[in-house]
């Protein structure tokens, strides 16, 4: 378990020169043992532009990044105006080469859409400010807060899945009202169970990605502390979501507030300097330390494990990760069940990995040459996986196994997607090759059919882990590929 953590004194002034011994880990109420400890002052510099892997992907190193989201989905047209404009006054007041890679990212009714890549160019992130145009935020209008609900969380797991690559710490500013509020008196019980659910995920995979979430909500008309939780207005409860369990925080209902505590993030409200909430929330994202333990066995699915970071000094304040819901483990003996669990679960995740604009770079691949046969309406794409961004787990057969869902779909000129085959796949190394996964690449043959229409070939596989890849088919190619099937078919 890797936490990322901030720590303050009681006047909010980040502190950075603690010792290992400063931190106690608790998990359930029980000491852990911290394995590993790193100080803001003991990492190395950050580059000023990024490396390429051998799969031919930005890498930023251990660098913590900072992913800056406009909800345009929730927010009222006037609070969007003068979000961009404290955006803008936060950049303006920078130095030229921000202090850690930065992207922008634009959600509205359409999904979330990278605006710009990952940059130490302010003026980059700046003059796409500027230029994005404006969009009406239908869902907001007609009160289709459900839909609403379900984009931001569908956001949040595409925001920690794409980022899951680049190792370091993320922290998402979310800059706009998040999520609406909902009743959940007048939601039956699969709603509830669904909602559950989407929330559990959410957290894992936040967690899993090293992200925390800050929001900074433009809501006129009110003047609140944001450094005192109990006068921050609660913007969306949803209530209950499921059976009562005594440690879970959402038993009972869903609360914004809670939610971003439980990222290790902050909520910032009803203030009129929403560009110094901004740089407030940036120094959180560098001036943190990383501890790391080895979490207990966990008993069942969807239990929930409570966090607890407390110092020596009791006039410092420790900020992190506040728990975790525990999964069942992939059963690697029964690979063809778990990878059909595994797709029945995770198609969310893989139709959004499929439509996304953002490379996915969990895993490591690239599609060598892609070809159809002139008597064939298939098309068949060679790909090459690192195997070295895979997860591997010995099993009983002296083998190091994976299980990989691997998706192929086409998509016609507006990103909808016309076509899709998938296969569940088992790949197992020998113990005797093992030392190679590392530094090795598993040649993979995908066959899929292009119907008429087809303008973008995009390749999205995931792996036991949970980490996903995306290698798209090159653009000038892929008329060749196309077949003289029409069909219009979409991702279930």
């Amino acid at each position: 378990m890797v936490l990322d953590t901030v720590v303050t004194d009681r006047k909010g002034n980040i502190v950075t020169n603690l010792k290992r011994e400063d931190f106690q880990v608790y998990e359930n109420g029980v000491l852990q043992t911290v394995r590993d400890f790193d100080a803001p002052a003991n990492r190395p510099a950050i580059p000023d532009k990024p490396v390429k892997d051998r799969n031919g992907n930005d890498d930023w190193g251990q660098s913590p990044m900072t992913m800056i989201v406009v909800d345009e989905m929730d927010t009222p047209f006037t609070e969007i105006s003068y979000a961009k404009q404290c955006i803008e006054t936060y950049l303006k007041g920078q130095p030229a080469r921000l202090t850690e890679p930065t992207i922008l990212l634009w959600l509205n009714d359409n999904g979330m859409r990278p605006v710009t890549t990952f940059t130490r160019d302010r003026d980059v992130i700046l003059q796409a400010i500027l230029k994005h145009p404006p969009s009406a935020a239908s869902k907001l209008a007609r009160g289709a807060a459900v839909e609403q609900v379900a984009a931001s969380f569908s956001a949040l797991q595409q925001a920690a899945l794409f980022s899951r690559g680049q190792p370091g710490k993320k922290e998402i500013l979310w800059v706009g009202r998040s999520f609406p509020g909902i009743n959940g008196r007048n939601m039956d019980y699969p709603d509830k169970e669904l909602m559950a659910k989407a929330l559990h995920s959410t957290i894992d995979l936040l967690l899993e990605s090293r992200v925390s979430l800050y929001v900074i909500d433009p809501t006129l008309g009110t003047s609140v502390d944001f450094n005192n939780p109990a006068a921050i207005a609660d913007t969306a409860t949803i209530e209950p979501i499921a059976a009562p369990k005594p440690t879970d925080p959402f038993a009972n209902s869903f609360n914004i507030n809670l939610f971003v505590d439980q990222t290790g993030g902050k909520y910032y409200r009803g203030m009129n300097d929403l560009d110094r909430e901004i740089s407030d929330s940036v120094q959180r994202g560098a001036g943190f330390y990383t501890l790391t333990y080895t979490p207990a066995l966990r008993d069942s699915a969807s239990e929930y494990h409570s966090i607890t970071v407390r110092m020596s000094d009791p006039n410092l304040i420790a900020q992190t990760k506040e728990g975790y819901y525990s999964t069942e483990p992939v059963d690697l003996e029964k690979p063809k069940q778990a990878a059909k669990e595994a797709d029945n679960d995770l198609r969310f995740d893989l139709y959004e990995a499929t439509i996304a604009a953002i490379p996915y770079t969990g895993i490591g691949l690239h599609v060598q040459q892609c070809q159809r046969a002139n008597d064939s309406e298939q098309a068949t794409c060679d790909i090459s996986i690192d195997s070295g961004t895979l997860t591997f787990n010995a099993n009983n057969k002296g083998e190091e196994q994976t299980v990989i869902l691997a998706v192929v779909s086409s998509l016609d000129a507006k990103g909808q997607i016309l076509n899709h085959t998938s296969r569940q796949l088992t790949l197992g190394v020998p113990e005797s090759q093992a030392s190679l996964i590392r530094t090795g690449n598993m040649p993979l043959a995908l066959q899929t059919v292009a119907p008429v229409g087809t303008k973008r070939i995009r390749v999205v596989l995931r792996d036991i882990s949970g980490r996903i890849g995306t290698a798209e088919v090159d653009s000038a190619t892929v008329p060749a590929l196309v077949s003289t099937v029409v069909m219009k078919k979409g991702l279930k």
